[in-house]
């Protein structure tokens, strides 16, 4: 079987859970399968419209209170077709990190992210991204997945994970020091 044309990073942590098996990777995410007019992702997906709505609406208030703590906050993007977001990333991570050190930070939030992440093509929206200045005029960065649960998942961290190694993957690609977490 081969492997899905793209996979959301919310998917790793999805597949792990399934040991990567190809069979529920295609299932889920490309709804391949030998039985024609079945669609099987559609067994796979989440149950519960309500705790979406929660959580997106949890979401809303997360970004709503730090538009008042920070310098900036980027949540329109270019065209998501087009590698023109990645470079507004990158446009405004070099802004960072020639402001003054003590300025307050840049948030991105919704960020599309996409690269390879071993033998997965990944592409997906990023809930946070918190960039400052560091005094070595390199940037500071933050990944953060906004959930509103209390309890911590591994499928989260892996998507949180993922997102991490996408960004600093494109931050060596273009030789911009960076320091994440």
């Amino acid at each position: 079987m081969s492997k899905p044309n793209n996979l959301p990073p919310s998917g790793i942590g999805e597949a792990s859970k399934y040991n990567f098996s190809p069979w529920y990777i295609k299932l889920r995410f490309d709804d391949k399968s030998p039985i024609k007019g079945r669609r099987w992702n559609e067994a796979t997906k989440p149950l519960s419209p309500i705790q979406s709505r929660v959580g997106n609406k949890f979401e809303e208030e997360i970004y709503d209170y730090l538009d008042n703590l920070v310098y900036e906050n980027v949540s329109e993007w270019y065209d998501w077709g087009s590698g023109k977001n990645r470079d507004q990333f990158i446009q405004k991570a070099r802004e960072v990190s020639n402001r003054d050190k003590d300025s307050m930070p840049t948030i991105l939030t919704q960020a599309r992210l996409s690269g390879t992440v071993g033998e997965f093509d990944i592409t997906g929206d990023s809930d946070l991204v918190i960039l400052f200045p560091k005094k070595d005029n390199s940037v500071g960065i933050h990944v953060i997945d906004i959930k509103s649960s209390w309890d911590e998942k591994p499928s989260q961290q892996l998507q949180t994970a993922t997102y991490t190694l996408l960004v600093r993957k494109m931050f060596r690609e273009v030789n911009l020091e960076c320091d994440i977490t």
